[in-house]
């Protein structure tokens, strides 16, 4: 049958069956992409792999659900049992926004199931460019692994304010004391109000979806490894919704940009 006689038959111009045509080896060639962007992220949905790819998201989301193609890995809410201490402290940045690195670093620790046990990951976040700056996994929540975070995080410059939520390991004389010393100022989100930690929140969701669990690690040295390596890949390559591109990447691009405002006004002040 030619394509005349198939149009006809089908009620259709010509030309519109050319166009059909066109457009579903254009949407299969973009389909041949987005899966090989889904395979080096198991985790992508259509926005992150139409800010991959460089196409319209709408577009992406269309060809997903011609193709039936959707993430490896979804993530599944839990309900917290975790109940937060009376405290009067406030919430300091509640009407401040982050608009430069290291004004807002925010930390918390969430469990990990591993060989019939719980180990306790803490991580410290920049706010502005939602880079890990410093981390901890131990065997126990306690002060120490909150402090080993912060410590490695300050390595790399202080913030203005340090917010958390009203967990007990946050409140010890010696992280009171380290963050006295750098002139940072504590802030915590207000009682039973988890979503004033969002940065946390959304990272840690993502973070443990995209682990894949921990079944495959050996021993704990080798899941403090493979902790390391997935923070590495969120850091320098995983694609950041809120940012368009990696914590690093944007980070690097903010620091060349403000150089060169920087440059532009002393120029214009000499």
């Amino acid at each position: 049958m030619t394509r005349k006689e198939l149009a006809k038959q089908l009620g259709i111009s010509r030309s519109s069956l050319y166009y059909k045509h066109k457009q579903l080896e254009k949407d299969r060639a973009i389909c041949s992409k987005i899966k090989i962007v889904m395979r080096q992220n198991p985790s992508y949905g259509h926005r992150r792999v139409a800010l991959a790819l460089g196409i319209n998201h709408k577009s992406a989301l269309r060809i997903m659900k011609k193709f039936n193609l959707s993430p490896r890995l979804k993530r599944i809410k839990h309900k917290s049992n975790f109940s937060k201490p009376s405290i009067k402290e406030a919430n300091l940045i509640k009407n401040i926004c982050a608009t430069a690195p290291s004004e807002i670093w925010a930390s918390d620790f969430t469990y990990i199931r591993f060989r019939h046990q719980f180990v306790y990951l803490t991580t410290v976040i920049d706010v502005f460019s939602r880079k890990i700056l410093g981390w901890n996994l131990s065997l126990k929540a306690d002060t120490k692994m909150v402090l080993t975070a912060i410590e490695e995080a300050l390595a790399t410059g202080s913030p203005k304010f340090f917010h958390t939520d009203r967990g007990s390991p946050f409140y010890d004389k010696k992280i009171a004391a380290l963050l006295k010393k750098y002139s940072i100022k504590h802030s915590r989100s207000d009682k039973s109000s988890p979503w004033q930690n969002s940065w946390q929140e959304s990272f840690f969701s993502q973070f443990k979806l995209e682990l894949e669990g921990t079944g495959r690690f050996k021993d704990f040295e080798e899941l403090v490894d493979g902790i390391n390596n997935q923070i590495v890949y969120y850091n320098e390559k995983r694609i950041h919704t809120a940012l368009g591109k990696s914590p690093s990447q944007f980070l690097s691009e903010f620091k060349v940009a403000h150089k060169r405002i920087v440059q532009v006004s002393k120029k214009m002040g000499t």
